[in-house]
């Protein structure tokens, strides 16, 4: 960009935020080109049993890539790769797992990746020339762009730990809790800030943020006599949190410090055994 889009002048060099960026010259107008870079979402698609790799129009005939886009306005990363999979090949994707941010300086590009596994017939789209479908290890990574993307892939499905998530990752290990009155027990949570989403009964379903916790009430259940353990809960400013245990009146169990694990962290005791441990890295508020 050589004029400023606002008022036409010739843009000049100019030393900011530590770097040189081209800003316009009138006092007046004081546009400032920045340069941010552009999202785009990918995906290393597998589908009947392998990775599929696309060729768009335009490209060299030996090179391949994966399934990948620019985000459209009020798209999320992961909405948006799975319309670029419908989109480019005709199938329905789900996502499996994150693989990862990377950066693409030559494009001026940042990339979000995905692993997706896909169903139905393939129909490629207008923008794609060829595709073909390769066993896991017959793909070779790449070294810039969507490369380290499918690089994470092949470590993760090579060394076995390809995730292969039926639900999303904050439903899959949930802990139950067996309460002896299940209004109190949701009582000490939900002054924590725990949301109810979803109440049956002797049964309460509660969240943080993406984690849920469920409470069922057995009233015959004894009282442990000593703590089961503690869940603990990340927070950005856990003195707040502190404070506000101690204003509510619940027993502290351990006090808010410095750990050797790099957290500041306390631990309030809860009615049924189960207490919970607030916590924030060492450093940040």
């Amino acid at each position: 960009m050589k004029f400023c889009p606002q008022c036409g002048k010739p843009l000049q060099e100019a030393h900011i935020d530590g770097r040189e960026r081209k800003l316009c010259p009138d006092p007046e107008c004081s546009y400032v080109f920045w340069n941010n870079p552009i999202p785009v979402t990918a995906a290393v698609v597998e589908w009947d049993g392998g990775v599929v790799l696309v060729r768009s129009k335009g490209w060299p005939r030996r090179f391949f890539g994966i399934v990948a886009g620019f985000l459209e306005a009020g798209e999320t990363p992961e909405e948006g790769i799975l319309r670029e999979v419908y989109e480019e090949l005709g199938l329905r994707g789900r996502i499996v797992d994150f693989l990862g941010h990377y950066a693409f300086a030559e494009k001026n590009q940042t990339i979000t990746a995905f692993h997706v596994r896909a169903e139905g017939v393939m129909v490629p789209g207008d923008e794609i020339a060829e595709v073909k479908v390769l066993p896991p290890e017959k793909v070779k990574p790449w070294d810039a762009g969507t490369g380290p993307a499918v690089k994470e892939f092949l470590r993760r499905r090579m060394g076995g730990k390809a995730v292969d998530r039926c639900v999303p990752p904050g439903e899959q290990l949930v802990l139950a809790v067996y309460v002896q009155d299940v209004e109190k027990s949701c009582r000490f949570f939900t002054d924590f800030g725990f949301l109810v989403s979803r109440r049956d009964g002797p049964f309460v379903e509660l969240r943080w943020e993406d984690s849920l916790l469920f409470l069922v009430e057995r009233p015959d259940a004894e009282a442990p006599k000593a703590p089961v353990g503690n869940i603990r809960v990340m927070v950005p400013d856990v003195e707040a949190v502190y404070q506000k245990a101690r204003e509510l009146g619940y027993p502290i169990v351990t006090p808010l410090g410095d750990r050797y694990y790099g957290l500041k962290d306390f631990v309030v005791a809860g009615p049924d055994g189960i207490h919970l441990r607030f916590a924030s890295h060492l450093g940040r508020k």
